[in-house]
């Protein structure tokens, strides 16, 4: 693959290999630093941060944290506080997931789930109804444990 092209919906190898090129998964441009002061800032609930929830309940850092772990594969220790953050290239939106071409207000999320921001290019989108979902996206989701299951089942069937 030569720089500059994009991989073929279909080809997961390549789709693998260009995430972790850009530094969209793995060791991600973003910093540990920066994910934790994000996290904080989410869970302090402070306005820019909410990613467009109105939280049920207030969050701790490490709780939010968890869900990025979860979810994203950020390192899950909070004791790590500085130098490069991880992105789990498997856990991104595969070309083949049943979600991949459809807008966010058009997939069914289960109940007590949300989808908290899409990271798609090195860049954050806060989710609309109308923002269509691409292979190779990270979906980063907030859901209560009884829905773990419907969720993977959503984003792998």
């Amino acid at each position: 693959m030569t720089s500059g092209m994009k991989p073929s919906p279909t080809d997961r190898g390549a789709l693998r290999q260009h995430l972790l090129q850009a530094r969209i998964a793995g060791n991600v441009a973003t910093s540990r630093e920066d994910n934790l002061r994000k996290a904080t800032r989410m869970a302090q609930g402070r306005p820019g941060y909410d990613f467009g929830l109105e939280p049920a309940r207030s969050w701790t850092p490490d709780e939010v944290l968890d869900v990025m772990a979860r979810r994203c594969g950020v390192r899950p220790d909070p004791t790590y506080l500085e130098g490069p953050d991880t992105i789990d290239v498997e856990l991104t939106l595969a070309a083949d997931a049943p979600i991949v071409g459809r807008t966010v207000g058009s997939v069914t999320w289960p109940t007590d789930s949300a989808l908290v921001a899409i990271l798609r290019a090195g860049r954050v989108i806060t989710p609309s109804p109308d923002d269509s979902l691409e292979a190779g996206d990270e979906l980063l989701l907030v859901a209560t444990a009884e829905v773990e299951d419907d969720l993977d089942r959503l984003l792998t069937s």
